[in-house]
């Protein structure tokens, strides 16, 4: 799945469940948000199964740059693996 069909995807997502919701829309907020700046920075093509070890160097700095931003704001990293 590419991060802009898994962005497309999160944003359809209804929680039902009461004792889940919260945490469910939480995590869903977060991972959006995560999505999004990838998402903004160009790389919506890249597939949600590619290992971190075959993107391209330009890849590569572009979510160094997201993580280093994130870490400082929130205090978190994105991670492929």
């Amino acid at each position: 799945m590419l991060l802009q069909e898994m962005k497309d995807f999160l944003d359809h997502v209804e929680i039902t469940d009461r004792k889940v919701k919260e945490a469910g829309l939480r995590l869903i907020h977060e991972l959006s948000i995560r999505l999004e700046l990838l998402i903004d920075i160009g790389l919506e093509y890249l597939n949600m199964n590619r290992r971190w070890d075959t993107l391209s160097g330009g890849e590569s700095q572009r979510i160094a740059a997201v993580n280093s931003n994130w870490f400082r704001s929130y205090g978190d990293a994105i991670c492929f693996g």
